[in-house]
C-alpha cells in the first residue's frame, strides 16, 4: 500500500500543478493559486490538526482536501496493522499501535482501499480538467 500512495502522492500533486498552470494566463497567478492552495490543503489534512480534534465546521474541508486522503493511506498503512507494538500515553496507560492510531487520528485500516480509490479519482478529475484546458483555452494575445 505505501508504494501506492507514495505514487499517488506524488501523481496528484503534478497533475494538480498541470490543471492550474494550463488553467491560468501568466505563470505569477498560477504560482499564487497553487501556493494558497497547498496551505490550505496543509492545514485541513489532518496532519496539523488530526481528524478528531477538528473543528465541526472545517470537517467537511477534511472530506474535501486531496491531501487527507494521501496521509490517511501512507499513515494507515503503515501503523493502523500493528498489534504487536505498545504505544505508552502521557497519562501511562499503555495501547497498541493501531488501537492508539485508531483513537488519535482516526485511521481505520478497512478504510485504505476506499482511500486509493477515492485519491485516483482526484487524480483523474485533475487530469481529465487539465487536458481539457489545455485543448480548449487559449491565451494567446496578437
Amino acid at each position: 500500500w505505501y508504494l501506492l500512495f507514495t505514487f499517488l502522492t506524488l501523481s496528484f500533486f503534478t497533475f494538480y500543478g498541470c490543471m492550474i498552470v494550463s488553467l491560468c494566463a501568466i505563470p505569477e497567478l498560477a504560482l499564487l493559486f497553487l501556493a494558497t492552495s497547498y496551505g490550505l490543503w496543509f492545514v485541513f489534512a489532518g496532519f496539523f490538526i488530526s481528524e478528531p480534534l477538528m473543528p465541526r465546521w472545517w470537517f467537511w474541508l477534511h472530506w474535501l482536501d486531496p491531501l487527507s486522503y494521501a496521509l490517511y493511506g501512507l499513515i494507515g498503512s503503515q501503523l493502523s496493522n500493528v498489534y504487536d507494538d505498545f504505544v505508552t500515553l502521557p497519562d501511562g496507560t499503555m495501547q497498541t499501535v493501531s488501537a492508539y492510531v485508531e483513537s488519535s487520528m482516526s485511521l481505520e485500516y478497512s478504510f485504505i482501499g476506499s482511500a486509493a480509490g477515492i485519491l485516483a479519482g482526484f487524480i483523474i478529475g485533475f487530469w481529465l480538467i487539465y487536458l481539457f484546458a489545455t485543448i480548449r483555452l487559449n491565451f494567446n494575445k496578437r
